[in-house]
């Protein structure tokens, strides 16, 4: 579509930016051989000619005025990301012919811009680009060692040692996993007795205080145990199992290894994701949440958060004052 020293009537124009959208508005040039040639600013010959390309991107203005004059928001951004793209395209030109620092970081802000919020036209794609960002790190940080779920190397070796212990002796799952896994089952038993049962000896406020403690440390001491002994399929030693209870004890095996493995999976995402919106929003409100390698990548994404969370909020205050406008 010709445009070239094209004005609009003062009233009453309304041309959808839909139907004119895709590079599809030309300047019209006449080669040696007479033959109309279509400036588009799209080769490198043509973003060479400076006179033509400021001439176009003006045209493309003019609609962008146009629209904002209007009040059509949906093609004033159209039009508008349209000469960012224009914009784009000659600074990767100048680039390459004259290239410069501050030419070569506008640039690279271009193209940022652009795949986080459409040159900040577009609030919605800031945010789908900040829950990819959220979901990458979290699926980083579930590789990683995090003190909040405390789940390590010991960890998994521990945990494999009760199950073996298990396996391969005639003792059952409750009397292994009470003593490896709550060593604290002497202090819980010494706060009921002096504490909680004798209600005389501290004040009320600290009873009220010790109750739950107590019964979260009951729900992992008695009653787990209590649901997992249900699981108690092998009372006796695994050498000591024919054929036939063999198969049946090592599918229920493979059962327990996926389960634990599901249970890792869903602890680690659950840790993980929140230690990402932590990092991403907060950056673990100045203070790292984390040590070694994680904590270098709680770093990497509260830099990238911040400059999405301002990129964000620029392209929503953008929308808001045209909208007001």
């Amino acid at each position: 579509i010709g445009i070239q020293n094209f004005d609009f009537p003062e009233a009453n124009t309304n041309i959808p930016w839909d139907n004119l959208n895709g590079q599809k508005l030309a300047l019209f040039q006449k080669g040696l051989s007479d033959l109309v040639i279509p400036y588009q600013a799209k080769t490198e010959v043509q973003l060479s000619q400076t006179l033509y390309y400021n001439d176009l991107v003006s045209m493309y203005k003019k609609f962008n005025k146009l629209y904002l004059d209007r009040g059509d928001i949906q093609s004033a951004n159209g039009s508008y990301i349209e000469i960012k793209h224009l914009e784009t395209l000659h600074q990767e030109y100048i680039q390459t012919v004259n290239p410069s620092t501050s030419n070569y970081i506008n640039l690279l802000l271009n193209k940022v811009l652009y795949y986080f919020s459409d040159y900040a036209t577009n609030p919605g794609k800031s945010v789908k680009r900040a829950w990819q960002l959220l979901l990458f790190f979290t699926f980083i940080y579930m590789f990683t060692f995090s003190e909040w779920d405390g789940m390590n190397y010991s960890f998994y070796l521990n945990q494999f040692r009760m199950f073996a212990n298990y396996v391969e002796s005639d003792k059952s799952i409750r009397d292994i996993y009470e003593k490896k896994v709550d060593p604290n089952a002497d202090l819980m038993k010494e706060i009921k007795e002096n504490y909680l049962r004798d209600r005389k000896k501290v004040p009320r406020a600290i009873v009220l205080f010790g109750e739950p403690l107590h019964f979260l440390g009951r729900l992992r001491l008695v009653l787990v145990p209590q649901l997992i002994r249900f699981f108690n399929f092998q009372p006796k030693k695994w050498e000591n199992l024919d054929a036939g209870e063999r198969v049946v004890s090592g599918f229920l095996i493979s059962l327990i290894v996926i389960t634990f493995a599901l249970y890792v999976l869903i602890v680690k995402f659950i840790n993980g994701f929140v230690l990402s919106v932590n990092s991403f929003v907060l950056i673990g409100f100045g203070v790292m949440p984390e040590k070694g390698v994680a904590m270098y990548i709680t770093i990497l994404e509260g830099i990238i958060g911040w400059f999405l969370l301002t990129i964000f909020t620029i392209t929503l205050f953008s929308q808001v004052l045209q909208g007001g406008a």
